[in-house]
């Protein structure tokens, strides 16, 4: 009997003590600014190169299992070569979540309000950077500290960025060629992250996310709660095509984390001033909270 007292003590105060590490978005925020440093970072330059082996080398740093994924793609009308970053941390954990998000930029800021600089490329520190940014960050954090439940897979898909208009099947690349070339097995749910660092934040509830998987964003409404984050809302946005869209579509349970009312999208003016250190954080917390829960 004093035995099976000393051992629900022991539980009860291993329960007291386990905390949800935290996310540091000042860290994510950096993370943004050393992309921005590498330089354009759409297909064929130098700077994707850059920040090609920069996410492999921290990936490796963080005891993250590392496979690359070469595929062929166009963007505007020319030849690309893509390659998709894939990492496991923990796989000896079945309970899988893959968390992904995209790490090129695009080449001509077609959208900016000034029409001399719509050949020049986009910056990409929102729409790139701050996926990037916020699965690095967590990549860290997994470094130091192991989950009791969750073994995580992240995915840093390459070609997403490189779309034409109203052509649905021109962007997203990477992620079409993963969903019809898998390396994982399906996850028990998947996270994308994408254009979280806009400093006036709003992330709605993705249209496709929220038809196909309503329970999953659901939780994260309810992680934000808890948190008392109030930028995760119950608005239904339009329906987005990104790279959970391919991820739906190959079968994995999917939801995109994404602020798509950002008026600098596919600008000039896409640069680490327009981010926020806050911003990261809501969104690489509510993240870490799933990872992390008991």
């Amino acid at each position: 009997m004093k035995f099976i007292k000393l051992l629900l003590l022991l539980l009860l105060s291993g329960c007291q003590n386990y905390k949800t590490p935290d996310f540091d978005g000042n860290n994510a925020l950096d993370l943004i600014k050393r992309q921005h440093l590498m330089g354009d970072r759409y297909p064929g330059t130098e700077g994707i190169e850059k920040l090609r082996s920069f996410i492999i080398l921290s990936m490796k740093k963080c005891r993250g299992e590392v496979t690359t994924q070469k595929f062929d793609f166009t963007a505007f009308g020319e030849p690309q070569k893509g390659e998709n970053i894939i990492v496991k941390f923990y796989p000896d954990l079945g309970r899988r979540i893959l968390l992904s998000a995209h790490y090129d930029t695009r080449k001509y800021a077609d959208k900016d309000p000034n029409e001399a600089d719509r050949k020049l490329p986009v910056p990409g520190a929102n729409d790139g950077g701050s996926g990037v940014a916020v699965l690095l960050e967590i990549a860290e954090i997994l470094s130091k500290n192991r989950p009791v439940l969750h073994g995580v897979d992240m995915i840093f898909f390459d070609g997403e960025d490189g779309g034409i208009y109203n052509e649905s099947e021109s962007w997203c690349c990477g992620s079409k060629y993963f969903s019809e070339n898998p390396l994982l097995d399906c996850p028990e749910t998947s996270i994308n992250i994408d254009m979280v660092g806009d400093s006036d934040q709003e992330i709605k509830m993705e249209y496709f996310s929220y038809s196909e998987n309503p329970q999953y964003v659901l939780k994260l409404l309810t992680l934000a709660e808890k948190r008392d984050i109030s930028s995760f809302t119950k608005k239904i946005s339009d329906p987005i095509i990104d790279d959970h869209y391919y991820l739906l579509k190959a079968g994995f349970p999917s939801v995109n984390i994404i602020d798509f009312d950002y008026k600098y999208w596919h600008t000039r003016e896409d640069t680490p001033d327009k981010c926020s250190a806050e911003s990261l954080k809501n969104v690489g917390q509510v993240v870490t909270d799933w990872i992390y829960e008991k």
